[in-house]
């Protein structure tokens, strides 16, 4: 007969392992980050690369476009032209758009690269983010209480019949992905606009920038036979008159030769009119508003690019 304590013993491990094994299956089914593809129920955590990996093969596009925060702002289903798929995400460098690229550039039309004015390689690359996971990483992903926070946050939120915080095309469900919530603040947006220009002389400063990511998106467009147009993004007034203080349009300059060199359907829309001050916000200088991105791809670079893509056709 068994003793009372093993008794307890055995109840307490035959507990924790429904516990752990429903909070698997919970976490398998809802999948909150979708990150294994099965979500259903909407996503309501903050997930881009996971989303973006995995809704791009569910949603039917011709066209796709890639890069940082400033391009992830723009919705795909107000730009013209193509059914666009948004493959941007935040804080992406050349290194990661690769990679997306390198995964999910497989039989559109058109891809839309959008960079930063002076990006060159990470200083630091950190591999295939979009690879498959191995077994330990996927277990320990159902397992652990960050993921089971996510599925409760999210069986919640869908039995409210809340929106999800990301669209099928991959842009976020807020027009102005958040920051249009956001109360305008100048103290705040002076910081920013600090880090901005520091960036930028940074940017200005590196003596022949590695592009060898660029090369590498470029190569493999062009072995795919998909035409790429690459846009180099609209940057705040204020920062252009402090590129201009300092004499620093020369070494930008020497930095657009070269990735017209790699990419010759090139758009340069850093000193246009679409950085005017009234198309960023207030407290975050770094990044314009959704509408004005909208703007210049319909304005620009979608009748730019249809040309592209009927060239090469013929």
């Amino acid at each position: 007969m068994k003793s009372p304590a093993r008794r307890f013993t055995l109840v307490m491990v035959a507990m924790s392992a429904v516990s752990v094994i429903g909070a698997a299956l919970l976490n398998y089914f809802i999948d909150p980050f979708d990150r294994l593809g099965r979500n259903r129920l909407g996503v309501y955590v903050m997930a881009e690369r996971e989303v973006k990996a995995s809704e791009v093969s569910r949603f039917p596009h011709n066209a796709l476009y890639v890069g940082n925060s400033r391009m992830q702002a723009i919705q795909a289903s107000r730009v013209n032209g193509f059914r666009f798929f948004n493959g941007a995400f935040p804080g992406a460098n050349t290194e990661q758009v690769y990679w997306f690229i390198h995964h999910f550039a497989h039989g559109q039309e058109l891809v839309v690269l959008g960079i930063d004015l002076g990006q060159g390689d990470p200083a630091e690359t950190e591999g295939d983010i979009f690879g498959n996971a191995n077994g330990a990483a996927l277990a320990d992903h159902l397992v652990n209480m960050q993921t089971l926070e996510a599925s409760l946050k999210t069986l919640k939120a869908h039995l409210a019949r809340e929106p999800s915080h990301y669209l099928p095309d991959g842009s976020t469900y807020e027009e102005d992905w958040g920051n249009g919530r956001r109360p305008d603040n100048p103290e705040v947006g002076k910081v920013v606009m600090k880090k901005f220009k520091f960036i930028m002389e940074s940017n200005a400063s590196q003596r022949a920038p590695k592009l060898s990511f660029l090369r590498r998106i470029a190569e493999t467009l062009h072995r795919r036979n998909i035409p790429c147009v690459l846009v180099v993004l609209p940057i705040h007034e204020e920062v252009v008159r402090h590129i201009e203080s300092l004499h620093l349009q020369s070494a930008f300059d020497a930095w657009l030769h070269e990735v017209r060199a790699i990419f010759p359907n090139f758009i340069d829309l850093s000193l246009s009119p679409y950085g005017a001050a009234r198309n960023h916000y207030v407290t975050d200088p770094i990044h314009y508003k959704s509408e004005a991105g909208v703007r210049f791809m319909n304005e620009v670079v979608v009748p730019f690019a249809t040309k592209v893509v009927a060239d090469h056709r013929k």
